[in-house]
């Protein structure tokens, strides 16, 4: 039995195997190859040893590397081959598949690094063993001298064999539409291009993408619902939503320092919308258009429960749970579901989702199958099956269902159209996510505020009263003093008195007086 054998290649054509063009489709996945084996004496295989062909079939794998030792294993598959005096040829790609799944031919040939692709081969000499032997060593695939050419491509063509890029010199002629992730270049030599050929981009007529990342700067007026805006973002048209709402408008009431009139208060309902926002808008000033006509007064606040609802009331002071997206700034306000209790018509409910995970998962595993995703946390997760998870997977906001809860801190999300390279996960949905309406308890303290100011104006009254009658007391006091005087000078002239008496009991023409020392 030959144990050492050895491979040399035949001048051979080491392509992708094509017969006569075939527009409508693909090349053959298939590769050319021949060679020529001898054993370690130089023998070639498929004689009987006296140099006269006796054909022979030997099972063989093929493997193709890229490297030419060792290296990173790209393709491989097994074939009977009939050698004959030495001299085998294949075709690569009709053999069995060893790997699952075993790639298409083509698709190794791809990539910076294509051009280091070697072929590996093992023979079994004996049918009655698993044992294949290697011959070394690997030999670098190469290319054949026309094949240079495809480094100068002329035209590109579509399945039927029409061109779709075709060269002249220095232009280029594209017979199709292109499509590319960047095109770098002014363009100002671009002839016969308006915005009806471009399906995304800027020209002299803007036409935006059906979706929008990163920082843009519009130099001019954008109009939504309008080709012709009147400010710098004007949007015409709505969306009716039925949605539990506050407002603050203009009307009729002045409350300020100044002639600004304001109306505040909350309704529900299906109303028209033109701009939804998440988070807060900023702005120097909100002027919203309002009519006392447009309004039907059915009743007016009682301040004196206004006061009491504002005594009531608790100012907390909290830091965001999510401190990634809110940020981790102290801020100052109420908890909606303490307001609740005070003010039922100032919170609403509605679904939302909260921070109650919040962590990144110790593991995560996408099927490839069924989309779903298995996500094993460090600390136990608290979902339920059937409960709706947000997670951000690499730069999207992800709702999914959790279709599965295996473990305390193990739990399966619903179809997943791509295996994330990154996941966090945020926490669940829930139906009675509260809204704390603050116009509301605006409206309240403004009533507290006028019950105060009247109770001032009371105690300013009051007070009035008051100043006026310790006028009046102030005076009778003098007036008090006076008389005493004039008493005690009148009673120095009693003969008593120069005696050293003073009345004390007895009788005084019609007055009981009584007298005593002095």
């Amino acid at each position: 039995m030959k144990t050492i054998t050895q491979i040399r290649f035949l001048p051979v054509l080491l392509l992708l195997a094509c017969a006569s063009p075939a527009w409508g489709g693909a090349p053959p996945e298939v590769l050319s190859y021949q060679g020529f084996l001898v054993d370690a004496d130089g023998v070639p295989l498929g004689t009987d040893g006296a140099g006269n062909p006796q054909p022979a079939n030997y099972d063989v794998t093929f493997s193709i590397f890229d490297a030419s030792s060792d290296g990173n294993l790209l393709w491989a598959e097994q074939q009977t081959i009939t050698v004959d005096n030495g001299y085998f040829s294949v075709l690569l790609g009709e053999g069995a598949e060893i790997g699952d799944p075993r790639p298409n031919l083509s698709t190794i040939f791809t990539g910076f690094n294509a051009a280091e692709r070697f072929i590996g081969v093992a023979v079994r000499f004996d049918p009655g063993s698993d044992v294949y032997e290697d011959i070394l060593p690997r030999l670098r695939l190469l290319t054949s001298p026309y094949a240079f050419l495809s480094s100068q491509t002329r035209s590109v063509v579509n399945d039927e064999g029409q061109s779709l890029v075709t060269t002249n010199g220095e232009h280029v002629t594209i017979a199709g539409i292109l499509s590319a992730d960047t095109i770098v270049g002014s363009g100002g030599n671009l002839t016969d291009l308006d915005a009806s050929k471009i399906i995304s981009g800027t020209l002299d007529q803007e036409r935006l993408p059906a979706s929008i990342s990163g920082n843009k700067t519009f130099t001019d007026s954008v109009g939504i619902g309008t080709a012709s805006p009147i400010a710098p973002l004007e949007v015409r048209g709505s969306r009716s939503l039925n949605r539990n709402f506050s407002y603050f408008a203009r009307g009729t009431t002045t409350i300020g320092f100044n002639t600004v009139n304001v109306n505040i208060g909350s309704a529900s309902g299906t109303v028209p919308y033109s701009i939804i926002a998440q988070h807060r808008i900023g702005a120097t000033e909100f002027n919203a258009f309002s009519d006392a006509r447009i309004k039907q007064v059915v009743g007016r606040s009682d301040p004196r429960s206004d006061t009491d609802v504002i005594r009531r009331l608790r100012v907390t002071d909290y830091l965001p749970a999510d401190t990634i997206g809110d940020g981790a700034i102290g801020r100052k306000g109420f908890i909606a579901q303490e307001v609740r209790e005070i003010i039922p018509e100032a919170v609403t409910l509605s679904t939302g989702f909260v921070p109650d995970v919040y962590a990144l998962p110790a593991t995560f595993e996408h099927d490839a199958a069924t989309g779903s995703v298995t996500v094993t946390m460090v600390d136990p997760h608290g979902l339920d099956t059937a409960d709706r998870v947000r997670i951000f997977a690499d730069a999207e906001t992800l709702e999914l269902e959790v279709v599965a809860v295996e473990s305390p801190t193990t739990f399966t999300l619903g179809f997943c159209e791509a295996a994330p390279a990154r996941m966090f996960v945020y926490g669940r949905e829930v139906s009675d996510f509260h809204i704390l309406n603050y116009d509301r308890i605006f409206t309240s303290g403004i009533g507290a505020i006028q019950e105060l100011l009247r109770e001032v104006d009371a105690l300013k009254s009051r007070m009035d009263e008051l100043e006026r009658q310790q006028h009046r007391l102030n005076a009778m006091e003098a007036e008090l003093a006076q008389l005493r005087t004039i008493v005690r000078a009148m009673a120095g002239d009693h003969p008593l008195e120069r005696a050293g008496l003073a009345p004390d009991a007895g009788t005084d023409g019609d007055h009981q007086v009584n007298w005593a020392n002095r």
